[in-house]
């Protein structure tokens, strides 16, 4: 079974925000073996502004994300691999912005 934790920050906590940040990491199980991958962050640029509310939680700053790729790139590595369950901190929030059909979650809240 693969867990894949995911992270998101984004420029608001609306769901019309949009994501500025992608993170992941992945857990494996297999029988008696649990396998911590690699945790991978990413800058994703959606052309919206940083709400100043947003900047002092995250303290994403705009010159981080001004050249960064679209938001679909950083959609796209969450996907990858198909993981069998995603996890979140407060998996609602993440599920606002992420929640592909059919997916389960588990929420660490």
């Amino acid at each position: 079974m693969k867990i894949r934790v995911v992270d998101l920050e984004t420029n608001g906590t609306q769901p019309t925000d949009a994501i500025v940040q992608v993170g992941q990491c992945d857990i494996v199980i297999d029988g008696d073996k649990i396998v911590l991958g690699p945790p991978s962050a990413m800058f994703v640029n959606a052309g919206h502004a940083l709400k100043p509310e947003a900047r002092a939680v995250h303290h994403i700053r705009p010159k981080d994300i001004a050249n960064a790729p679209p938001v679909d790139i950083g959609i796209k590595t969450l996907i990858d691999g198909a993981p069998d369950i995603y996890c979140a901190h407060r998996a609602s929030f993440e599920q606002q912005y992420f929640n592909p059909d059919g997916s389960k979650w588990i929420c660490t809240l």
